[in-house]
């Protein structure tokens, strides 16, 4: 992967720019956007810049428009300092460029710089003819009650006239319709989604005639040899009787469950309560630890195969059923609200990626895509890491084989393994593979935000590991330079008493009389003290900072410089009331 210089970069094709925190990512965006004014025949309606939020593309503008401001007053010789002088220096005095950069800044209002939704739906309105979309159509921001209703209808239709059995076993899947539609909205969604495993209504009628048949099976061993079985299970010494293994009272539930099915002759929907208990599996991991150490073995009988057999078969199968559900489920849901939002001429944000998607990939395609490349013929698509899968196939199918066209896509994969904003990272990845390895990868190589030792230790940290993401092969770990200039990080460094504090520290977690003896502890025992633990070095930083002893830089520390992330809002509601007893 090549670090980016602006100057060398291509203005065309489809390019991938890995950008990690705080290397200048908004700044390579303005300064690219420049070079397109100033290289190019394309103007501020013609370079179409995607982010993700309305204050984004509000930012975005304002840092764009400075950008030309700044480079037109040190063309018009206003300014004496720029910090992309190899790129204004054999332009400095052309008065075709200034009047060029007059009118991006006078036109900037006009400036193609959308959200993803935004672009969508001024792309569908303009081409109306080529994607099929009404010209009237209303365009809502919330269908969250037309997902309940649907959600609500198909269970009442599908759940409340199923057999006892089937109902038992749904339900133990889904409380409500609305944890069925939390389970579902991903397919909800995209209908192009991928399903796996891929279930069809025939692998599950072959899969039930296969455990019809293995129930049989067992039915006929269980009569032959209820009472061996029986014997084997309350006799053997090597078995756990705890509450989760062997007890005595579970084990007689158990076993009378199976007599009662067998008797009735009936492979049931679901398998008797405990029947796990009678695998090969489960006997074997239920061993006490001294029986294993002794080398005792489980109890073994044909019986134990079978139900074995037996049970993975229902896995599967359950499995199957799940899966074949959830997508009928979102086949119906999906019809229902768009049935209901036809009938009321309205269109909710995803409509706007899907109806554009399905545009791009119908009859019609080959006209909108022409007609979108000559309107935008580069894009640039920021916090690219946040992309879906609808929304990178709509970017891939208009740019790709269009090497008169660019796409830029700029991001950190790294915020894509947390999902942030429903960040998918297997489209990331596949986006990397998309792209030329050797022409089409850049990262930018230097951090303008943090302080060196941090920067340091970061690429320690990660450098130590041979795959620190996991997915070594497209998310590798790119170590970055700290800036060594004047106004970085490292002249605000944290100093208690004129001492630098380390960058980074770990905590662990003492042990007390409370665990000490080897006690488990739990996360909820260790979430509370760690919660303390945070709160009291807050408190003790803050007293430092009102002493002035604690500097950032050579202003006190306050309450306002310090943050605290947390996974969730319990983490944060933990995080409240520590830091309200340290008050």
């Amino acid at each position: 992967m090549q670090k980016l210089i602006i100057n060398n970069f291509p203005l065309n094709g489809i390019r991938l720019i890995e950008a990690s925190a705080g290397t200048g990512k908004t700044f390579t965006i303005a300064a690219l956007y420049l070079r397109l004014l100033l290289e190019s025949e394309l103007n501020v309606s013609s370079i179409l810049v995607v982010t993700f939020t309305e204050a984004a593309t509000g930012e975005l503008r304002d840092r764009i428009r400075a950008r030309i401001h700044d480079a037109l007053l040190w063309l018009e010789g206003r300014e004496d300092e720029t910090d992309l002088h190899e790129l204004l220096q054999p332009l400095k005095g052309d008065s075709e460029v200034m009047e060029r950069l007059r009118d991006a800044l006078t036109c900037m209002d006009e400036a193609a710089i959308f959200t993803i939704h935004g672009f969508c739906q001024r792309t569908l309105t303009e081409s109306a003819f080529e994607s099929g979309v009404l010209f009237d159509a209303e365009f809502i921001t919330d269908e969250s009650l037309l997902r309940q209703q649907a959600a609500r209808d198909f269970w009442r239709n599908h759940f409340a006239a199923a057999p006892s059995e089937q109902a038992n076993w749904l339900f133990k899947q889904w409380k409500s319709p609305d944890a069925l539609l939390k389970d579902v909205s991903v397919l909800v969604d995209d209908p192009h989604a991928i399903q796996e495993p891929r279930v069809e209504r025939e692998t599950i009628e072959k899969l039930e005639q296969q455990r019809s048949a293995t129930f049989d099976e067992l039915s006929d061993l269980w009569r032959a040899n209820q009472k061996e079985v029986t014997d084997l299970l309350h006799s053997s010494k090597a078995l756990g009787r705890a509450e989760k293994t062997y007890r005595k009272d579970k084990l007689e539930i158990t076993l009378s469950s199976l007599s009662d099915v067998v008797a009735a002759g009936v492979d049931p929907y679901l398998l008797p309560e405990g029947f796990e208990l009678l695998t090969t599996d489960k006997l074997q991991s239920s061993l006490k630890p001294a029986s294993v150490k002794k080398g005792e073995t489980a109890p073994s009988h044909k019986v134990f195969n079978k139900a074995q057999q037996l049970h993975n078969i229902s896995e599967k199968l359950n499995l199957y059923r799940r899966v074949l559900l959830l997508v009928e489920a979102a086949d119906s849901i999906r019809s229902s609200i768009d049935q209901h939002k036809s009938q009321q001429r309205v269109l909710f944000f995803n409509d706007l990626l899907n109806k554009l998607d399905q545009a791009l990939q119908g009859e019609g395609r080959e006209k909108l895509i022409k007609r979108i490349r000559k309107r935008y013929p580069l894009a640039m698509i920021d916090e690219f890491q946040d992309t879906d899968p609808v929304q990178y196939r709509i970017f891939s199918t208009i740019y790709k084989e269009c090497p008169d066209c660019g796409l830029f896509m700029i991001g950190d994969p790294k915020q894509a393994i947390y999902s942030f904003r429903g960040a998918d990272i297997f489209t990331y990845m596949q986006a990397r593979r998309d792209t030329e390895a050797d022409a089409g990868h850049f990262t930018l190589g230097v951090n303008w935000r943090s302080h060196s030792n941090l920067v340091g230790m970061i690429n320690r940290l990660f450098g130590r590991a041979a795959s620190p993401f996991i997915y070594d092969r497209d998310i590798a770990f790119q170590k970055v330079k700290p800036a060594a200039v004047e106004g970085t990080a490292d002249k605000k460094a944290l100093t208690i008493d004129g001492a630098e504090v380390e960058p980074m520290v770990a905590w662990y977690v003492p042990l007390t009389e409370e665990n000490k003896h080897g006690q488990t502890i739990t996360k909820r025992w260790a979430g509370v003290h760690v919660a303390d633990g945070c709160a009291t070095e807050i408190a003790q930083l803050l007293n430092l900072g009102g002493e002035k002893r604690a500097l950032l830089g050579e202003n006190p520390l306050r309450a306002r410089d310090i943050a605290i992330l947390v996974r969730n809002r319990f983490e944060a509601d933990d995080i409240r009331q520590a830091l309200a007893r340290v008050e």
